[in-house]
């Protein structure tokens, strides 16, 4: 362009005559397509090819990475920048890249290896400075103005002094106006273009480096991946070896606990033997109730968690937990003191087996982390609510270690913290299960002086305890004819046991060491099955499925020292057990479900306070599995005027929702209403402060008074 440029001016001024003047225009037009393949061939395509052709470059069409357009191969080049195939088009357009894949192919590089050859190369440096590309730019911008200006000077042709005179002043003034503009002009454009490199440059590093920083994400999270993949493999193979452990462990247990309760039913044996027997019958629940914690937390994280309202006699569970502990106690030179309230109730509502979990867990840390002084067990009730506070004088606990060691694993080790034996799961299955029963666990402590673990839970006064947690005492036999039992369990001891408790009672009781002699043996009246889940070849689920398969309709219960493998058929529309018992069962549970399964009438023998007769079919009542329900369904009324127009939704919201708590006892849920009505300052402060008084007072029925007629209309008068 520069070459068609000065010659196609030569020609206009009619330097080459006055043919190559009026053909100026068009023989700069062909000067351009000639001078390009001439200086090809002089360069030798150097200023043409940015990189030599990929030999290895198919003829397939590529993709362009920018435009998304396909081209062949051959007409296609990588881009370093965009790191991929790229077209000519998009190539020339783009200036981002900064001419990445032809560092040496920039004008500014190629002036500067030119001027390398004539200055020396201390000077290079002053002539690529910011004020030398000035000079530069503003020198060929002043050639280019002059001669703009003469030729126009020229084409105007003065012919008299005068004008010319007048005509040479006014360009020349005009020139060095020109100068004067195009010089600040030249010094934006320069500093213009050195901040759009600077801040391109820094967008290339900054690009780069999130580019490596992505792949190193990419690295990371794969090695992370792998480590979770390990960790959880290494959580199932914990899981594995803890149920493994549970069976094996529950399977000893099963027999003394089984033969305990039976010893302790015989009329020949004397006190210090009856107490013996209790011992042992107390402290094999209570190792069984250690083993379940094991496997607690990962049943709490699947959501598998089952919790049981029953009657149960309070008395008589806080004596068991005093008879448990005392001797413990009295061995470490601890006093250990359990206080009762006077209105403390006889029989309450709650889940047992979850409730004893909760006292012995905060008891055996207490008297763990004690090594004088006293342990204390207060309880309290107050509202429908039970307030356990177990207090030691132990080492105590910093403040910053509260919240840890309510964490699974996680225990408190000191030079002043003696070293016990223990999992570290005690207080975290405290912590879950009173929050799953809708209570709150609260801790204060000072370290050298002691702890004090709070548990405030919602317990129900009842009049009476289930039948199924009476002692079943003086049963001598069953009315109508004899009942066939087969018990199926590859350990002879087990089936001993079940023997032993049932062939007294006047059941016939027929035994199987595997489910291949349990099938020789169904051309026999049985009326029910016993069958252990876990046995070498055929296991008590399938040995069930032939059961059934065979139209039998008989009773099975399925016997099992792993409460998990309960879950490998009970989501199944056709279970093919009747009812599930976990070992070590208690001798009443199995009864009862015996009970219940066959219709029995049991025969006792008569004493002055209970007939003759007592049937023990009544039993609907029996550990029926609660549910979480969100308080009653509301029909709201919104003709109603204190509802419409001065409660707002939010208001009406959190009103329903302390009123389900309420009903449920959920001491945290109930806190945290109060807190938030606290915020919103609703109806007044002063009411709030009456209510927060009435909440730490245990004064539920109360509150639940005060907020009703705030509550909307419930239309479902069902």
């Amino acid at each position: 362009m520069t070459i068609a440029t000065i010659i196609g001016i030569i020609c206009y001024l009619g330097y080459l005559g006055e043919i190559a003047k009026s053909l100026a225009h068009f023989i700069a037009i062909a000067i351009c397509f000639v001078s390009v393949p001439i200086i090809a061939v002089l360069t030798t395509g150097k200023f043409y090819i940015a990189r030599e052709p990929d030999p290895n470059t198919t003829k397939d069409k590529q993709v362009c990475c920018i435009c998304e357009n396909s081209f062949e191969g051959p007409d296609m080049a990588h881009c370093p920048v965009y790191q991929g195939p790229i077209c000519s088009l998009c190539c020339s357009l783009d200036t981002r890249c900064m001419d990445a894949c032809k560092p040496h192919g920039r004008f500014r590089v190629q002036l500067r290896d030119m001027l390398s050859r004539i200055l020396p190369s201390k000077y290079l440096d002053n002539v690529d400075s910011r004020i030398g590309r000035f000079l530069g730019t503003f020198c060929v911008i002043s050639l280019l103005t002059g001669l703009l200006l003469a030729l126009i000077y020229y084409q105007m042709h003065p012919v008299q002094l005068s004008e010319q005179t007048m005509l040479s002043d006014a360009l020349v003034s005009l020139y060095f106006i020109l100068l004067i503009i195009f010089g600040v002009i030249a010094w934006l454009f320069l500093l213009t273009q050195d901040s759009r490199e600077i801040a391109q440059h820094e967008s290339n590093r900054q690009t780069t480096r999130l580019i490596k920083e992505v792949e190193a994400h990419e690295i990371t999270d794969k090695e992370l991946q792998g480590a979770k993949e390990s960790a959880e493999r290494a959580n199932q193979a914990k899981s594995r070896y803890l149920t493994g452990i549970s069976h094996e462990l529950r399977t000893p247990l099963q027999s003394i606990s089984g033969y305990a309760q039976l010893l302790s039913q015989q009329n020949e044996i004397n006190e210090f033997q009856t107490k013996g027997l209790t011992i042992i019958r107390r402290n094999s629940e209570y190792l069984a109730d250690l083993i379940e914690g094991l496997l607690n937390i990962s049943k709490i994280e699947a959501g598998r968690l089952d919790l049981y309202r029953n009657h149960i006699n309070f008395y008589d569970l806080l004596d068991q937990i005093e008879q448990m502990f005392e001797p413990v106690a009295s061995a470490n030179n601890i006093d250990f003191s359990l206080l009762r309230s006077d209105n403390l109730p006889r029989y309450v509502t709650a889940d047992e087996k979850r409730l004893r979990q909760i006292l012995i867990n905060l008891i055996s840390n207490a008297i763990k982390y004690t090594d004088k002084g006293s342990v204390q067990v207060d309880v309290r009730y107050r509202n429908q609510v039970a307030d356990i506070r177990v207090r030691d004088t132990g080492v105590g606990i910093a403040k910053n270690d509260l919240k840890r060691i309510m964490l699974p694993f996680e225990r408190v080790r000191t030079t002043d913290v003696p070293n016990v034996n223990g999992t570290g799961l005690g207080l975290t299955i405290v912590r879950l299960l009173t929050e799953i029963m809708g209570g709150e666990l609260t801790v204060t402590s000072e370290l050298g002086v002691g702890s004090e673990f709070r548990v405030s839970l919602l317990l129900f006064e009842t009049d009476t305890q289930d039948s199924t947690h009476s002692i079943i005492e003086g049963i001598t036999s069953y009315q109508g004819e004899q009942k066939t039992i087969l018990v199926v369990d590859d350990e002879a001891i087990h089936r001993g046991l079940i023997s032993d408790l049932l062939q007294p009672l006047g059941f016939r009781v027929l035994e199987a060491p595997d489910a291949s002699v349990a099938r020789d043996m169904l051309n026999t009246p049985i009326d029910l099955f016993l069958l252990d889940i876990s046995m070498p070849g055929e296991n008590g689920f399938s040995l069930a499925e032939h059961i059934r398969s065979v139209n039998l309709k008989t009773p099975i219960v399925m016997l099992s020292a792993d409460a998990e493998e309960q879950h490998l058929t009970s989501d199944k529309p056709d279970k093919v057990y009747n009812a599930y018992i976990v070992k070590p069962m208690q001798n009443q549970t199995l009864l009862t479900q015996i009970t219940q399964l066959l219709s029995l009438t049991w025969e006792h023998v008569p004493t002055d306070s209970q007939a003759a007769d007592i049937n023990l079919l009544d039993t609907d009542s029996v550990n029926t599995t609660s549910k979480a329900k969100v308080g009653p369904e509301k029909n709201l009324n919104i003709e109603n005027p204190i509802f419409k127009k001065q409660l707002p939704n939010t208001i009406v919201a959190l009103l329903l929702e302390l009123e389900a708590h309420l009903s449920i006892g959920y001491v945290k849920g109930i806190k945290s209403i109060m807190a938030e009505l606290s915020i919103e300052q609703w109806p007044d402060q002063q009411t709030v402060n009456d209510w927060q008084a009435l909440v730490a007072n245990y004064q539920y029925s109360q509150l639940t008074d005060s907020i009703a007629p705030y509550l909307p209309v419930n239309n479902n008068d069902e």
